[in-house]
């Protein structure tokens, strides 16, 4: 026969528990632990955030730290909130359903569609004839780095090569964005005019490059990040309202642009474009907060 006594102890942010067991007459003790949420507070710029320090102690220090997204979810007049974690993605080329809007060629052998996946991906087909595209974009242009008005904005994706290094994706908040060639043919960049910024990757290349735009002004950083294929990315930016924009890589900052305040209004985008043979992305979320 087993009796099992059990104690707890609560620790900071562990929780032991203490099984005293009988098996025949050998007495034993069988101890547990269980994680509860270690949930702290951060006070930077003016703006009190929480975070979990033990699973993401780099937010003191990431793209999030100095957005007041608490206090926007609990009064609206301070900004808006746009989010989308991919859990359902019903817009088509044929009819639009939701916020997104769908613009590519046909042919592809591919079903886009939610996957069957932990936390939410929506995989979209691009068809492999050359210079064939496909690009997903909010259905208004809602979005501008606005004197006085910080901007934060963080996609998740994932893209995998055709081949070694062949194929091209963007991702970004552009003026036009997800129109007929965003990405230029021969599996080229983002176009040479437009306001916002954008990640992208040429066929060929090894690295994601960062882009801000203003019109033909354009500053573009070809080594932002080095390109695993395959790989889902995380890949944020930080308008300050006064004149930098700061890319985030997987939570970690990169080498600040200076930036002046767009005059045009942009949409959100996602999209690929084909070297000849069939290409996909994933878009596994996307979080949008500008102050009004």
């Amino acid at each position: 026969m087993t009796v099992a006594i059990t104690a707890s102890k609560l620790s900071l942010d562990r929780k032991f528990n203490i099984t005293l067991v009988r098996v025949g007459n050998c007495p034993c003790l069988s101890v547990s632990e269980r994680y509860i949420m270690s949930t702290k507070s951060i006070w930077t710029q003016e703006n009190l955030g929480f975070f979990d320090d033990k699973y993401n102690p780099g937010f003191q220090a990431g793209l999030w730290a100095k957005c007041p997204l608490s206090a926007i979810r609990q009064d609206s007049s301070i900004g808006k909130i746009f989010e989308d974690d991919f859990h359902s993605q019903t817009s088509t080329k044929a009819a639009q359903t939701g916020v997104w809007v769908i613009v590519e060629d046909d042919g592809a052998s591919g079903t886009d569609g939610i996957q069957e996946t932990r936390g939410g991906w929506y995989k979209q087909f691009c068809d492999g004839d050359d210079n064939d595209e496909s690009y997903m974009a909010t259905k208004g242009s809602h979005w501008q780095m606005k004197s006085g008005k910080p901007l934060w904005i963080e996609f998740e994706v994932n893209w995998t090569n055709s081949a070694t290094t062949a194929g091209a994706f963007i991702v970004g908040l552009m003026e036009g964005g997800g129109d007929a060639n965003t990405l230029a043919d021969t599996e080229g960049g983002p176009p040479a005019d437009y306001d916002g910024l954008c990640w992208f990757k040429q066929s060929g290349e090894t690295a994601v490059s960062f882009e801000t735009s203003i019109a033909t002004a354009q500053v573009t950083n070809a080594a932002f990040h080095t390109f695993v294929s395959g790989t889902a990315m995380v890949l944020g930016a930080y308008w300050d309202g006064v004149g930098t924009v700061t890319p985030y890589i997987n939570g970690v900052a990169g080498t600040p642009h200076a930036m002046a305040a767009t005059g045009a209004l942009a949409k959100a985008c996602f999209g690929c474009k084909s070297n000849g043979a069939e290409e996909y992305f994933l878009a596994g979320g996307i979080t949008i907060v500008d102050l009004t």
